[in-house]
């Protein structure tokens, strides 16, 4: 017989629904939040309306990617457009990869990338003074901004100032590290404290973090200015000059220029080698577009820039030539000289020998087992200083470039073979003939092989016991 137990029920207290005392804490503290988020709103909001009775000091003339400006007293980072306009107290930052030119009363401020400046009224409160956080800075007080009136700019670098004059071209860059100053053009007036010093012309001032001197071989270069640009008239592009002035270094120091494409150095490169005291300045036909430049002393980059390439829209039509028609006396009727015979361009170089990898030569997972790389070598061509070098991949849509570079010497290794991955790849070899400056004179016949990496794709890693999964 089962005996059934009566279980006497629980008493369950009832939930009280009243308005608890917290309850009223949490709603007050949310409309805490909102009003202080609409006041904030408020002030940024009649902030960019009062903007609208305020005289701007200048515009942002040229703007390349992300360029920034806060408001004084305000919280939120505008992004600007060309031809914008900037005041008194404005922030303006300049984002990685971006630049920025401003127009302020007449003169020119071009700003590099990562880089924070500020605009201020100066202490005696006539003209303004430009204060630079971190980054680079190029400042150009034109002679004509002067005789409108205006004074020139000052430039505040962590504390220590800059004072320009009219027909100034100065360079200037800060960071934790210290600040540097060159100077273009003209001359400026370096304050610290109660000292003063006057640099001029191709001078350079860098100090480090503790406001000492440090004196470091160095270039000032002239030209082309910081983020300088040039309107291409030609077909053939647009001549680019290049001077500089070597500070604290030796006579039988070499430098080397090099002209890229890209931030990178790795397309449409130039380089110029051997660069002594004796060669302070040399030209160099650029095409449409942007170029990056940089001086290199000791595998140490020196100094760098950019500059930018456009195409004038405008085309000048000429008319069309009218004939001339005269009559010559038969006594001066002259036979047409000979024209003068130019010499045959000498004969392209020959294709090199002995190429490695062989041609179809096969690299399997064998061959990376120990080494990590491809060794690319070649026999030396007779009267060749270098040789170019192209990877290329074969693939469905054709041939895909992945890298160009030239040697000197007749031997290259591929250190990175992730860069190729898997399949079949081409390589050339094309012996040529470098100046002093680096430019190619002569070509040659490029040679080619092909090579296949055999390598097997990444597979996802199977486990045959997942071991002890914990909290089943």
């Amino acid at each position: 017989m089962t005996t059934v137990e009566r279980v006497k029920p629980r008493y369950v207290e009832p939930v009280k629904s009243g308005f608890r005392f917290r309850d009223f804490l949490v709603i007050l503290f949310c409309l805490f939040i909102f009003g202080y988020s609409i006041n904030l709103f408020r002030l940024d909001l009649f902030n960019t309306i009062n903007l609208q009775n305020v005289e701007p000091v200048g515009t942002i003339t040229i703007k390349s990617n992300t360029v920034q400006r806060r408001i004084a007293d305000r919280v939120i980072w505008d992004r600007l457009i060309i031809e914008s306009p900037v005041y008194l107290g404005d922030l303006i930052r300049v984002a990685e990869m971006s630049s920025a030119t401003l127009n302020i009363e007449g003169q020119q401020l071009d700003i590099g990338e990562n880089t924070l400046i500020r605009i201020q009224l100066a202490p005696n409160g006539e003209g303004l003074r430009i204060e630079l956080s971190e980054g680079t800075i190029g400042v150009t007080v034109t002679e004509e901004s002067v005789n409108r009136g205006f004074t020139p700019l000052q430039l505040d670098l962590n504390g220590r100032v800059v004072e320009t004059s009219a027909g100034t071209s100065i360079t200037a860059s800060a960071s934790n590290d210290g600040t540097a100053i060159q100077v273009n053009e003209g001359t400026v007036t370096f304050i610290e404290g109660n000292t003063s010093r006057e640099i001029i012309q191709g001078e350079q001032l860098a100090l480090n973090s503790e406001g000492t001197v440090v004196l470091v071989p160095s270039l000032t270069v002239t030209q082309p200015h910081f983020n300088a640009r040039y309107e291409k008239n030609t077909q053939e592009g647009a001549m680019v000059s290049f001077a500089w002035n070597r500070v604290n270094m030796q006579p039988d120091d070499l430098v080397r220029l090099e002209i890229a494409a890209d931030r990178n150095f790795s397309r449409e490169v130039s380089v110029y080698n051997s660069l002594d005291s004796a060669r302070a300045s040399l030209e160099k036909m650029l095409n449409t577009g942007n170029w990056n430049w940089r001086f290199i002393f000791e595998e140490a980059v020196l100094v760098s820039g950019r500059l930018t390439v456009f195409e004038n829209e405008e085309a000048v039509v000429l008319p069309p030539a009218q004939p001339l028609i005269a009559e010559v006396p038969a006594e001066t009727v002259t036979a047409d000289p000979e024209p003068e015979v130019e010499p045959e361009p000498p004969p392209p170089f020959a294709v090199p020998g002995n190429r490695v990898p062989a041609n179809r030569q096969v690299f399997g997972i064998e061959q990376f087992r120990n080494q990590r790389s491809i060794v690319f070598s070649w026999s030396p061509v007779q009267e060749a200083n270098a040789y170019v070098i192209t990877l290329l991949q074969q693939t469905p849509q054709g041939r895909r470039q992945i890298n160009r570079l030239t040697v000197s010497g007749t031997r290259w290794t591929l250190t990175d073979i992730s860069m190729l991955g898997r399949g079949t790849f081409i390589w050339q070899i094309e012996a040529v003939n470098r100046n002093a400056f680096g430019e190619i004179i002569r070509h040659g016949q490029p040679g080619e092989n092909l090579f296949t990496l055999d390598i097997p794709a990444p597979r996802p890693v199977q486990m045959d016991n997942p071991g002890v999964l914990y909290g089943q």
